[in-house]
Parts: structure tokens; C-alpha cells; sequence
């Protein structure tokens, strides 16, 4: 009997039915389960959940099944391939292979730039761990192994962030049992690796290093700029051609990448090579230098700048029928191998402090007042404009008096009658004036025309040699000079301009070849350092071609009487020591000022066989002097050299 109220479960205060109280028995049916429905007994229990709830709720998991659906089709349809290359990545990697860069020789086949195998140790940003604890132990462990500061490396490995799977190179000064060692040791370090890579060296001993380097110029790793500039075809580790041969040829030597499929284990290790496509070696350059005549040529020019005590000197051997360079010297030089390691900036501030700027190429990019050796030029345009005749002559009496201004010649007394063979010969400055300037009635060049011959001749412009750096010059004119001084043109300006004083500005490489187009009856070739570019696959050589700048602008029959007077001035002249030499030769010598106090600057420019020019030189001593005692000299160790050199 169930009578108490605390022992009954279901206590009943109300009506449940009708009204009338739950008797024990609907107690015993209610709990047993069998009690009447809520249709037979009232509304006991509500539906709380009304129709329109349960078409909503229906809607929503069928809205929910239908985005799960959406969404999975996507991850299996649209996304495979983004992470199935996901998942080959942490399985497979793709290694760039780095191509051999090309070999340099001179044109005799001497090897001047090559390359060794060097052991390198890299690491992939992206293969070290994400987490900081185990990323912290990587780089401990790789600045241990490594012995490198762990700021340096962490510094490396922020710089490659933007290519996360390009390794970064941490060292590349490893013999071969370090490299063994670190090989192993490595192995339990994810992202760190070692491999063996091509170095490019310059094999010739130091004093030869120091005579090529302005050729040469040499390579080194690439500035953050640079890489955004050629990212894709070059790597983080790449270096390029920072001066010279290197720089002005870089796209002939880089060569192309290759390829290698290698699959990899849980540290990002090398377990398999899957499949290769081998790199392209870059080409081959032959140089057009010989260089045999480029050791006579800066043998001379060191051993006459300590005979006459001057520091600062360029030569240029020139081929005068194809415009290509047998030689190329600027002192003083520096050791180009400096940089292939990475110079320190000690190194380079010490090459940057040097008074007598070792980096500066001075055949190409100084700029110097020309002197005497501007008069076959000038010989030339007063030819072709019929001022003169080869038998035209004046009275050389010590100089000419303008007004209160005096010209003189360089030989007290004068030289009495000259035609200009002799003015040539002697150099003598009064000829040069006349034809320059004119004197009273006698009709001169003047400074139009001057310039324009001079500009015919490749001055006042780059002659586009295939190195960088070169300068332009200067050609003046009244317009120029009124525009920078504010001064109007005098007379005196022409007389000067018409010996090569004055404003006029010229590079040893621009005479080179203005010499070498009197030389070779009037073509002006575009001076080239590539004989040939050898392709490495096949062994093919593609030849280099002469390019002309400027031709048939003046008669043959002038420039073979100026080179009648280049001739006389080796037979009896200003050049008279190169007359003993086993071959025929003709120049001009040239004695420039260009300070009230210090030295003049010594030039000579000749060419030989006189007959049949095939070597052209222009040489320049800094404040040397005399052409005839500093710089003439120079020319005869390089025509002696190129006399006993077998040619082709």
C-alpha cells in the first residue's frame, strides 16, 4: 500500500483527470506503463514541436548536408592537385642543379678563367622546424657543427624567406675531411645539408691576376636587388658578373639550370634520385687578347712608370681590320681573386682608398687632354677640305703672336718651311695652329669643323667596346663652351683645339681606334674583346664578326699621306727610337698638359707594318713627361712582342 505521501513518486495535488483523484491502482498503471493515452486520460503530456518547426529543422539539415557535400567535392575535385603536391612535397623535392659557368681563354687557347668543385653547406628555410623549441636546436646544432655565430645564421635564413625551398648557403670553405665530417653529422639536422658546387678561379698567378683583372673584372654573390630582378633564373646562392669580361658576357657564361627529382625523408634528407635533367654549361669566351703581347705590354708600362717615376699608366693593342683588342692593360691593377671569396671590407676599402684608383680601368672610362697625338686627325680633315695640299708649307719661326697672346711651338726658333709630313714628323705646333685656326689671310679648319671630323673619327663618343664603364669624352664647341663658362669662343681655343689642349677630352681606347682608321684607310671598327663563343654540347665556335662605326668618310690618298709623316716621325723624327725595329713602324708622339704644376702626361699612338697595319697601339703614362722618352718605349716592347708571336 502505498499511503505516504513522501513515498509516493508521482504526489497528485490537482485534477488529472476529470478531475477525480488517481486511485492506487491508476498509481500502479501509470508506473507499470499501461496507463490510458493521453487521448483516452486528457492532455497529460504536450507536443512541444509544432509543424512548422519541423519543416524548418528539416530544412536546416539538409542546407548542413548539402554544404558538407559542396565542400567535400571541392577538397576531392577541385583541390587534389594542390595537396597532392603537398603531400609529394614532404616526399619529393625538385634541386635545382646549379650550370658550370663558361671557361675564358685568350686566343691562343691559355686559360684565364675557370672552375673547381668546391664543398658547400646549405640549408632549405622551409625544411627547418616550425616550432620554436625544435627550431631553436636546429640552428644551435648548425652553429655548432658550422662554428658560425647563431645570429649569422638566423640572419641567412630570414634573407631566404621569400624562396623558403631554395637552399641558402651558410659556408663554402670546407676541405674535403670537414666536408666528410659535417656530411655526417648533418644528418640529424632537418634543412641542413652538403654538396659539392662549381667556384669560379682565376688561375694565373697573382702579378698575371693584377694585368687581366681590368679584362676579367670578376664575379660575386647577388645583391638582394639583383635577385628580385632575375628571380627565377638565378638562386638565392648564385653569383653574377660584377665588372669586366664577367659582367659585360654574363647571359654567353651563366649557362641554364637543370634539374633533379630527388625523394626525401621525414628531415627533408636525400634518400633517392627519381629522375635528372643535367644543367647547361655556359660558353666558352676566346678572347681576342694574346696574351703574350698583354704581358710585353704591362711588363713595359710597369718598368718605364718606375724609370720615369710616375704611378698611373694604359696601353691598348688594337687589331686595325677588325677593331678586335690584342691587349689591354691599366696600372695600377689589382688581384681580381679578391672577390671570388667575398672581399672583406677592409679589402675593398683599402682598393677603394688607394690613391692611384687600382678598380679604375683607365683605358676606357680616363678622360685626358690628347696633345700631339691628335694631329694625324686633324692632318686628315685639313686634307679633305682642301685647306692644305701634301705639299702646302709654312714658316715656323718659334710661334704665333695674337695680340698680346703668344702660341708657341715646343722648339725654340722653330722649324722653318714645314709641310705637313714634317709637321707630323716634328710635331710641330705652328702647322697645326694655321690649319686649325688660320692666320691672316690663310682660312683654317675651325671649330666646327674640327669637331666634326674629330666626332667622324670616334671622339666625343663612346666607341661601344664590351666593357662596362667606358666614357665619352669631349669634343668642345663654341656652344658648349658658352653654355658651361659663359664665355664666348676665342681664337685661342681653335689653336689649342688643333694641337690637342684646351677643353678636348679622349680615352687611350678612343685614340686606339682613331689611330687604327688612318691606319687601315678609313674604317672606324667597334673594338671587341670576344674572338669566339664555343659552344659547350657541340664544340662549335661562333666567330666574332667586325662591326664599323663609321667609314669612307675621308680619301684614301689623305690618310696615306699621314701616314707618309707617322712614318717619317720613326725614320727621323719624335719616334726615331722605334726605328731599329725588325719591322717597319709609324706613330706620333704626344706631350699633353693638363696642370700649371704637375707632370705633362706621355702619349704615343703607332701602328706596324707601316705598309700593311696589323697592330695598332695607343699608350699613356701619367704625368710621364715627354711622349718620345715615356711612352715610346712601351710601343717598342709590344711591336717587338708582336713581331716574334706567330700569328694566324
Amino acid at each position: 500500500m502505498l499511503r505516504d505521501n513522501h513515498l509516493n513518486p508521482f504526489p497528485v495535488q490537482g485534477n488529472l483527470h476529470g478531475g477525480e483523484n488517481l486511485g492506487v491502482r491508476e498509481r500502479i498503471q501509470y508506473l507499470e506503463g499501461t496507463a490510458p493515452s493521453s487521448h483516452e486520460s486528457g492532455d497529460f503530456l504536450r507536443l512541444i514541436v509544432t509543424q512548422r518547426g519541423l519543416r524548418f529543422l528539416l530544412s536546416f539539415f539538409i542546407f548542413a548536408f548539402f554544404l558538407f557535400f559542396a565542400r567535400s567535392a571541392h577538397l576531392q575535385i577541385l583541390e587534389t592537385q594542390k595537396f597532392q603536391t603537398a603531400a609529394e612535397r614532404n616526399r619529393v623535392r625538385i634541386v635545382k642543379i646549379h650550370p658550370e659557368r663558361g671557361v675564358i681563354t685568350d686566343r691562343k687557347g691559355v686559360v684565364v678563367a675557370a672552375n673547381r668543385p668546391q664543398f658547400v653547406v646549405t640549408v632549405t628555410p622551409g625544411d627547418i622546424p616550425k616550432e620554436e623549441v625544435a627550431r631553436a636546436q636546429a640552428i644551435a646544432g648548425m652553429s655548432n657543427l658550422l662554428e658560425i655565430p647563431k645570429e649569422q645564421i638566423q640572419e641567412k635564413i630570414a634573407a631566404g624567406a621569400t624562396a623558403p625551398y631554395e637552399p641558402v648557403e651558410l659556408s663554402d670553405s670546407l676541405d674535403y675531411e670537414r666536408a666528410m665530417l659535417l656530411l655526417v653529422e648533418s644528418e640529424s639536422i632537418p634543412g641542413l645539408a652538403v654538396g659539392l658546387e662549381s667556384r669560379r678561379v682565376y688561375p694565373l698567378d697573382e702579378p698575371q691576376r693584377k694585368i687581366w683583372a681590368h679584362v676579367l673584372g670578376y664575379i660575386g654573390a647577388l645583391t638582394p636587388e639583383e635577385y628580385a630582378e632575375k628571380k627565377g633564373r638565378y638562386s638565392l646562392n648564385d653569383s653574377i658578373g660584377k665588372t669586366g669580361i664577367e659582367a659585360s658576357h654574363e647571359d654567353d657564361l651563366r649557362g641554364s639550370f637543370g634539374t633533379r627529382r630527388v625523394e626525401v625523408d621525414a628531415l627533408a634528407k636525400a634518400v633517392g634520385v627519381l629522375a635528372e635533367d643535367p644543367a647547361r654549361a655556359g660558353k666558352k669566351l676566346l678572347l681576342s687578347i694574346d696574351a703574350d703581347i698583354q704581358k710585353a705590354l704591362a711588363d713595359a708600362l710597369a718598368e718605364n712608370l718606375q724609370r720615369v717615376q710616375a704611378k698611373r699608366a694604359a696601353g691598348v693593342a688594337v687589331d686595325p681590320k677588325t677593331g678586335e683588342i690584342l691587349a689591354l692593360v691599366s696600372l695600377p691593377g689589382y688581384d681580381n681573386a679578391v672577390f671570388l671569396g667575398g672581399a672583406t671590407r677592409a679589402d675593398y676599402e683599402a682598393l677603394l682608398n688607394d690613391k692611384n684608383l687600382p678598380l679604375f680601368n683607365r683605358v676606357l672610362s680616363g678622360e685626358y687632354p690628347s696633345g700631339s697625338i691628335v694631329k694625324p686627325v686633324i692632318a686628315t680633315a685639313a686634307l679633305q677640305e682642301k685647306i692644305i695640299t701634301s705639299w702646302t708649307q709654312f714658316l715656323s719661326v718659334g710661334g704665333i703672336r695674337i695680340s698680346q697672346w703668344f702660341f708657341p711651338d715646343w722648339k725654340a726658333g722653330g722649324h722653318g718651311l714645314t709641310n705637313v709630313r714634317k709637321a707630323l714628323a716634328e710635331s710641330v705646333n705652328t702647322f697645326f695652329y694655321i690649319v686649325g685656326g688660320g692666320l691672316g689671310e690663310k682660312t683654317g679648319l675651325g671649330p666646327e669643323r674640327i669637331g666634326r671630323y674629330l666626332e667622324a673619327f670616334g671622339l666625343g663618343k663612346k666607341t661601344g667596346i664590351d666593357l662596362p664603364g667606358e666614357r665619352a669624352g669631349m669634343v668642345p664647341t663654341p656652344a658648349w663652351k658658352k653654355e658651361t663658362t659663359g664665355e664666348p669662343w676665342y681664337i685661342g681655343d681653335t689653336y689649342h683645339l688643333a694641337i690637342g689642349q684646351g677643353y678636348l677630352l679622349v680615352t687611350p681606347l678612343q685614340m686606339a681606334m682613331s689611330t687604327a682608321a688612318v691606319a687601315n684607310g678609313g674604317t672606324l671598327y667597334t673594338p671587341s674583346l670576344v674572338y669566339g663563343l664555343e659552344d659547350p654540347q657541340t664544340g662549335m665556335v661562333q666567330y666574332h664578326q667586325p662591326s664599323i662605326l663609321n667609314e669612307k668618310f675621308v680619301d684614301k690618298a689623305n690618310l696615306a699621306i699621314v701616314r707618309e709623316g707617322m712614318r717619317d716621325a720613326v725614320l727621323w723624327g719624335s719616334a726615331r727610337r722605334l726605328s731599329v725595329l725588325p719591322i717597319a713602324a709609324a706613330g706620333k708622339t704626344g706631350t699633353a698638359q693638363w696642370s700649371t704644376t704637375g707632370k705633362t702626361h706621355a702619349w704615343f699612338v703607332g701602328f706596324a707594318p707601316a705598309q700593311d697595319p696589323q697592330i695598332v697601339v695607343s699608350i699613356l703614362i701619367e704625368e710621364g713627361g715627354e711622349g718620345s722618352d715615356a711612352a715610346v718605349p712601351v710601343a717598342e716592347a709590344v711591336f717587338r712582342a708582336w713581331a716574334s708571336t706567330p700569328h694566324e
